[in-house]
């Protein structure tokens, strides 16, 4: 992913979106509830 960023590739967002969307649903069967998940993803789609 960081070669991928260090390109400028646009494709860098969607795997930055699967990323917190894995980690949203690992905490979340845990039971530990990040807010910070939610500014990563909206960052994403605005960064797309």
């Amino acid at each position: 992913m960081i070669w991928l960023a260090s390109l400028e590739k646009i494709v860098h967002y969607a795997f930055g979106l699967i990323n917190v969307t894995l980690f949203a649903v690992i905490f979340f069967q845990i039971q530990l509830y990040a807010s910070l998940l939610t500014f990563f993803f909206i960052a994403s789609i605005y960064g797309w």
